[in-house]
């Protein structure tokens, strides 16, 4: 089997076997007609020190860290600023009219991502087909169905949120799930038992081939 990566939000790779390395394949530019990276660190940096701080300014993506990641805090603390430092980015982002056009926001509970809309998990999915279709020749079905996605953040403003909206892919989550939805749903096993996290994950893929 052929080693290939687009799950990172902003960036997507195939392993060339003739130069035996990694190639990267795509990626999602930031929208500096929203806002500069240099602007928004400018003005987030002070409004969310209270609850962390801005670790990483990376070529695609925005990346915050709650403060008390420390293996001692109970985690419900580093759940609570990371909630807030979601609260205090969607605010800031409000301003603009349809900013999650050109900037998707997750928390994925020690911290928060803030990554252009056109490299989030979902459009990763639509990308990796348009490679393979272009590459391998394979052929997809309708909104990229015959595709599996999984994920475990998928409530409003989790990590995986948009990822597991069902626009591309047919998503499975392995950690939140609401009844009510169509999509992403549960992974269960044999007595109809949820499967989470990593048991979730690996069941799923050891099932689909």
């Amino acid at each position: 089997k052929e080693k290939m990566s687009l799950a990172h939000f902003k960036k997507g790779y195939y392993f060339d076997k003739k130069l035996g390395k990694y190639k990267e394949f795509y990626r999602a530019k930031w929208p500096d007609e929203l806002i500069t990276k240099a602007k928004l660190k400018k003005i987030l940096a002070p409004r969310i020190e209270k609850f962390g701080e801005i670790i990483n300014l990376h070529r695609v993506v925005v990346v915050m860290r709650a403060h008390h990641i420390d293996g001692i805090t109970p985690i419900e603390e580093v759940y609570a600023e990371s909630a807030e430092m979601l609260k205090i980015c969607e605010e800031f982002f409000g301003q603009y009219k349809n900013y999650e056009k050109y900037m998707h926001i997750g928390d994925s509970g020690i911290g928060v991502i803030l990554c252009p809309a056109k490299g989030d998990k979902d459009n990763g999915t639509k990308e990796f087909a348009r490679f393979l279709s272009a590459k391998r020749g394979m052929k997809f079905s309708k909104n990229l169905k015959d595709i599996l996605v999984i994920g475990d953040s998928a409530k409003k403003g989790g990590n995986d949120y948009y990822f597991l909206q069902g626009k591309y892919g047919t998503p499975f989550t392995v950690g939140y799930y609401d009844k009510k939805l169509k999509y992403p749903q549960p992974v269960l096993n044999n007595q109809g038992k949820r499967l989470l996290h990593a048991t979730g994950t690996l069941s799923l893929l050891e099932h689909s081939f």
